[in-house]
């Protein structure tokens, strides 16, 4: 029952993703960056995992930019082994693409982190509960088994759109302390 309410949620919401019109998702996207950028748990943190945007999911690079700016410690994730490994970026041209479809760190030169060395991640997702915090991934559990690991702070980005006022949620799902869109920040949970 839950597995197909999720698969539904999914569904929709991956439709919804993909009718966003390109000059309605630039300016959503801007204004879900600036938004995360005004949270305090942001600024403060030192070091940010950060994901390379896949399928229409809000990008990332304005809050790269200003990251960098601010001189904080960069990664981004790959998957080997079937789980999340995060490594250290100083430019986005050192992502590449994957066969998974999304950028991730060419593992060879960059500098792997440890979770327990990212105080903030930055996570992408199909749809969050407005309400609790929890997150409909894309079906892999990546995030969720990499989160039951993670002590650090977890914000989960999307377009106000991808809101729900309730998600189903399975034990194992990981929820955010924050969710931010293009209108509001959410939380903390």
């Amino acid at each position: 029952m839950l597995r197909n309410s999720k698969t539904l949620i999914r569904k929709e919401k991956i439709k919804q993703l993909s009718q966003l019109k390109e000059a309605e998702k630039k300016i959503k996207a801007y204004g879900a960056q600036n938004q995360l950028l005004k949270l305090s748990a942001f600024k403060e943190a030192n070091s940010i995992a950060l994901y390379a945007a896949y399928q229409n999911e809000v990008p990332t690079d304005a809050i790269f930019e200003w990251c960098r700016a601010s001189q904080k410690k960069l990664c981004f994730p790959t998957i080997q082994s079937n789980r999340l490994l995060f490594y250290r970026v100083h430019q986005l041209s050192e992502l590449r693409p994957t066969l998974w479809g999304f950028g991730a760190p060419n593992t060879l030169g960059s500098k792997s982190i440890s979770l327990d060395e990212i105080d903030l991640m930055i996570i992408p997702g199909i749809a969050f509960d407005c309400k609790l915090g929890t997150r409909l991934g894309r079906g892999k559990g990546f995030y969720d088994q990499t989160l039951s690991h993670f002590s650090g702070i977890r914000i989960g980005l999307c377009y106000e759109f991808q809101l729900v006022e309730s998600l189903p949620y399975e034990t194992w799902d990981q929820p955010m302390n924050y969710v931010v869109t293009e209108r509001n920040c959410y939380g903390p949970f």
